[in-house]
């Protein structure tokens, strides 16, 4: 039997429902979370503010940071999705000129073909200088090497005196990965990318239908003392 702790979850496509909306009972949830000892955490590749409030193939850039995302001026086109994500966009002539602090360099595919991107460019080439990982069908997030939400968790749960055997974690693609790995209850929603059921412990009901918050009830329900066989494997 082990005492959860800490809980991490993404936001988009895994606590976020199909419009991107968090589930009505999710403030309520976290509250009793909280009277419990349970602490919650948003682990997501969104950039700090908007939490708070490849150009030559297509694929659209996307430099991310610390006070506003820099996209090049011609990439202006895809305006409305680029502000689902980042609240305060500012458009560029070239992303060399932008002298800001970043945290993140991600890469928009308009076709939906991120993971062939991937396979194909990002893998290979920046794979072995920097943390690359496919981050739905749409991006591709590249970071500095070992920054990834699994090392985030981790020192997270390190300050916290969290051990992973107190620690449950939710994700939906493999920029989630190294973070549902960590976590001894790491859950890939039953709607995300199949391949990573091979890598991950646990499934968990749907984005679409608050598969989450199913997990945090049954959590909440036993005072936050859970084993193993309470879950569905993800394999």
């Amino acid at each position: 039997m082990d005492v959860i702790r800490l809980i991490a979850s993404d936001l988009d496509a895994t606590l976020l429902d199909g419009q991107s909306q968090l589930p009505p009972d999710f403030a309520e949830t976290v509250r009793a979370l909280a009277e419990r000892g349970i602490r919650f955490a948003a682990a997501s590749g969104r950039p700090i503010y908007t939490l708070e409030e490849a150009r030559s193939a297509g694929h659209a850039a996307v430099l991310c940071g610390l006070e506003t995302a820099y996209v090049e001026e011609q990439f202006r086109p895809y305006d409305r999705v680029f502000k689902r994500f980042y609240t305060k966009v500012e458009y560029v002539a070239h992303l060399e000129d932008v002298t800001a602090r970043v945290d993140k360099f991600t890469i928009y595919f308009p076709e939906g073909d991120a993971q062939k991107g991937y396979d194909a460019l990002y893998g290979p080439v920046w794979g072995g200088r920097f943390s690359v990982a496919v981050a739905g069908a749409d991006w591709v997030d590249i970071m500095n090497p070992g920054v990834h939400k699994g090392a985030a968790l981790l020192r997270l749960g390190e300050r916290l005196g969290v051990p992973p055997e107190g620690m449950m974690a939710f994700g939906d693609t493999f920029n989630d990965a190294e973070m549902l790995k960590a976590a001894k209850y790491g859950f890939l929603v039953e709607n995300g990318s199949p391949a990573l059921r091979e890598e991950v412990p646990f499934l968990a009901p749907p984005n679409t239908n608050s598969g989450v918050m199913q997990v945090l009830r049954r959590v909440l329900a036993q005072n936050g003392r859970v084993c193993e066989s309470d879950f569905r494997r993800a394999k």
